[in-house]
């Protein structure tokens, strides 16, 4: 990923935080085949002492961005899309569903996506997800007792905010 990319991801962020602090985090399926992909995703990608997305609340950030209008539709739709071809991925290589398949199975498939552009970008954008919910303030429904924060032995800046849409 190039600075220019980067950078206009550092400019959606900031519109999120923006629009989100709105209404903030929305209700979502939990049962829905995307999350739990997503959720087992991340368990596959972090190492075992980082907050978990449940901690984090990370996955409920991420359908909170998704439904976001914010967002560009095309943007939405990659990542959307990133599961789906995880999951074809998982198929061409293993002939199941990345959440069917056992650990060791599912590292190479996140091995081989990584070759891919899309693949490398679908990842990127997770760790991004994961990043954001994790230094976000607990009011806004994510960075659950602060968990991101102790991980990092992170200070916020204050005056933190007391309520979703106070301006400090």
């Amino acid at each position: 990923m190039n600075r220019r990319t980067f950078m206009r991801s550092a400019g959606v962020i900031t519109l999120l935080g923006t629009n989100l602090s709105a209404g903030y985090i929305i209700d979502f399926d939990k049962n829905d085949s995307f999350y739990t992909t997503l959720e087992l995703l991340f368990s596959d990608l972090l190492a075992a002492d980082m907050p978990s997305v449940k901690q984090l609340n990370t996955i409920a950030y991420i359908a909170t961005v998704l439904n976001s209008k914010k967002v560009k539709e095309n943007e939405k739709d990659f990542y959307k899309n990133g599961i789906k071809w995880l999951n074809e991925d998982s198929k061409e290589l293993y002939n199941k569903l990345y959440s069917n398949l056992n650990s060791d199975q599912r590292q190479n498939v996140l091995k081989h996506i990584n070759t891919y552009s899309w693949g490398d970008s679908f990842l990127y954008n997770s760790f991004i997800y994961y990043f954001e919910s994790m230094f976000s303030d607990p009011v806004y429904g994510v960075n659950i007792d602060e968990s991101g924060w102790k991980y990092l032995n992170y200070t916020p800046g204050y005056p933190r905010p007391n309520k979703v849409g106070e301006n400090v």
